[in-house]
C-alpha cells in the first residue's frame, strides 16, 4: 500500500496536501484490504487474519490522520491567502480613503478661501457702488449750484442785447465792446470761434 500510495509523488503530496486521485487511490487500497481481511477471517480463522486486520485499520487510522491534517494545512494556508489579501485589499482601500480625505480637505480649504474673496470683491463692490452715488450727488450738487450762475448770465447776456438793440447813443467802441461782452457769455469770440482767454 506504501508503494502505490508514493508511486507517483507531485509537488502537492511532498508539501502534505493530497490530491484527489490520490484519496480515491487510498479509499481503493483501503476497500481492497478490508475484502482480504474478511476473506481470511471467513476461511482461516486464524490469528494472520487479525494481524492482518490490525495492520490494516493502523496503517488506514495513520493514513486518515495524515489525511486530516493535510486539510488542516491546506484550510490554514488558504486561511491565511485569504487573510492576506483581505489585509492587502484593506491597505489599498485604506490609502485610497487618506487620498480621498485629503483632496476633501483641500477642497475644502479652496472653498473657504473662494468664499472669503466672494465676500472682498462683493464688500468692494458694494464701496465702489457708494463712492460712485456720492460721486453722483457730488455733481448733481454742483449743476444745482451752476443753475442761478448759469440764469445770471443769461439774464445778462439778453440785458446786453436789449442795449444794443434799443440803444443807439453807444459809440461803436463801446457797441463792440458789448458785443465782445455777449460773446464771452456764450463761450465764443466775437469771430464765432470757441473763446479764450
Amino acid at each position: 500500500m506504501e508503494k502505490i500510495a508514493n508511486s507517483n509523488p507531485s509537488p502537492k503530496a511532498q508539501t502534505g496536501i493530497i490530491p484527489d486521485k490520490f484519496k480515491h487511490g487510498l479509499y481503493f487500497i483501503l476497500g481492497i484490504g478490508n475484502s482480504i481481511v474478511a476473506a481470511l477471517i471467513y476461511f482461516s480463522q486464524s490469528t494472520l487474519a487479525y494481524i492482518a486486520l490490525t495492520i490494516i485499520v493502523v496503517a488506514a487510522l495513520i493514513r486518515l490522520h495524515q489525511f486530516h491534517k493535510a486539510l488542516d494545512l491546506k484550510a490554514k494556508q488558504e486561511s491565511e491567502d485569504r487573510l492576506s489579501q483581505i489585509q492587502s485589499e484593506k491597505d489599498t482601500l485604506q490609502i485610497r480613503y487618506d487620498e480621498l480625505t485629503i483632496k476633501s480637505e483641500r477642497l475644502k480649504t479652496d472653498k473657504k478661501h473662494l468664499s472669503i474673496q466672494i465676500q472682498q470683491l462683493e464688500t468692494q463692490e458694494k464701496q465702489l457702488k457708494a463712492q460712485l452715488d456720492q460721486l453722483n450727488l457730488e455733481r448733481l450738487k454742483i449743476l444745482e449750484g451752476r443753475i442761478p450762475l448759469l440764469k445770471e448770465i443769461w439774464d445778462r447776456q439778453g440785458q446786453i442785447v436789449d442795449t444794443l438793440k434799443c440803444d443807439q447813443n453807444l459809440s461803436d467802441k463801446d457797441r463792440e465792446y458789448l458785443w465782445n461782452s455777449v460773446a464771452c457769455l456764450k463761450g465764443k469770440s466775437p469771430d464765432g470761434n470757441p473763446f479764450k482767454e
